[in-house]
């Protein structure tokens, strides 16, 4: 079975990487890449979701610039080549590539109609931006959103459930924006939370009145390129 699907967005299609659940149809994730691209870290991610019942899908955020971008976190030359990526990458457009990927996946006979948004870095901004921007998303969770404080003002169009992961010395998001995010949530949309060995522990109060878990096993916290 193929591991690549093929996305109609607007001005083209690009390739998202997928990982299959044994049982089908499923909720899907749709992983949002940091800035090496859709690489050997963020498959192996989609991997373990398909491990865990999810219908994983990667779209190819950077296919406007260079198709098919594969960068190896170790090196010196490929954090160069991310980096140019990042600085030039057109984000308006990559939360239409993100609609137009949840779309597709949303459409596939292997999905159960639920999509959730996942991402890290990078790809954190733009489950942000994507999910203030578009209605129908099921849940986001993201880490790291580098830039995200300059897309505060939007917070008020989030209606989706969303963990939130910021670390607590993330020098680009000081409280006062953490305080800001925090204050224009619904309570059942904005959970604290810390990151340990693998585990994000949900603090007991703001899990109040909600279905949500205390506890939430992710295969890949902690374990970003990043």
């Amino acid at each position: 079975m193929m591991d690549h699907i093929t996305v109609k967005g607007q001005g083209g299609t690009f390739d998202a990487y997928i990982a299959r659940p044994k049982i089908l149809p499923a909720s899907a994730v749709v992983v949002l890449q940091e800035l090496f691209g859709v690489n050997a870290d963020i498959r192996r991610h989609c991997d373990e979701l398909a491990e865990q019942g999810y219908l994983a899908v990667a779209p190819d955020l950077y296919w406007r610039q260079e198709p098919g971008v594969d960068l190896n976190v170790t090196t010196e030359a490929d954090w160069q080549h991310g980096l140019r990526l990042y600085s030039a990458y057109d984000r308006d457009a990559g939360v239409k590539d993100i609609k137009d990927t949840i779309d597709a996946v949303r459409s596939l006979p292997e999905c159960n109609g639920k999509v959730a948004l996942l991402g890290y870095c990078l790809g954190a901004l733009m489950v942000f931006m994507t999910a203030v921007r578009n209605d129908g998303i099921d849940a986001a969770v993201w880490y790291h959103g580098a830039d995200t404080e300059k897309y505060l003002g939007e917070v008020d169009g989030l209606h989706a459930p969303i963990l939130v992961h910021l670390p607590r010395r993330m020098s680009s998001f000081p409280r006062l924006h953490k305080r800001r995010l925090e204050q224009h949530s619904l309570r059942n949309q904005m959970r604290r939370c810390t990151a340990t060995l693998g585990r994000v522990m949900l603090f007991p109060a703001t899990t109040a009145n909600t279905t949500t878990p205390q506890q939430l096993t992710l295969p890949t916290v902690g374990r970003a390129n990043s």
